[in-house]
């Protein structure tokens, strides 16, 4: 059992209408489950949504201690947790950043999966190689789904 709560570390109103969207919370229900999986196998896995297109071959050049993201550079405007940056479509996660984040949700409940990939948590490195982007035609699950 998962839990959250609209006063979770302070996050207030924006985080109750995010969690409450039902893309938001089956993207990160689909992401924790990696995670944890990640995390019960004790090797890396690769995350991707169903809207990422790989621009070019791919392969993992950079050193990383817990994630290794491939898209959403951009920071976002920090909120009570920490610094993020928007998407969570594409990324490496080792283990000991999965143990992170499945710590975490167990002490403060869910949050959506790209809030999750912040700094406060997490030690967060960018591939800038340019490998992926996303489809802007596919249907967004977490804006869309009603």
């Amino acid at each position: 059992c998962i839990r959250y709560s609209s006063t979770s570390r302070g996050l207030g109103e924006v985080y109750k209408r995010q969690i409450e969207r039902p893309g938001t919370l089956g993207c990160f229900l689909s992401q924790y489950s990696l995670w944890r999986k990640c995390l019960k196998e004790g090797k890396p896995i690769c995350i991707f949504e169903h809207d990422v297109l790989f621009k070019k071959e791919f392969s993992v050049q950079n050193e990383f201690t817990d994630v290794l993201k491939f898209e959403g550079f951009k920071p976002a405007k920090k909120n009570a947790i920490g610094q993020w940056w928007e998407g969570a479509r594409a990324y490496i996660l080792k283990p000991a950043g999965a143990e992170k984040l499945v710590q975490w949700v167990i002490q403060h409940g869910a949050i959506p999966a790209d809030w999750a990939l912040n700094e406060s948590i997490l030690n967060v490195k960018f591939d800038m190689g340019n490998k992926v982007t996303f489809s802007k035609k596919e249907f967004s699950f977490t804006n869309q789904l009603k």
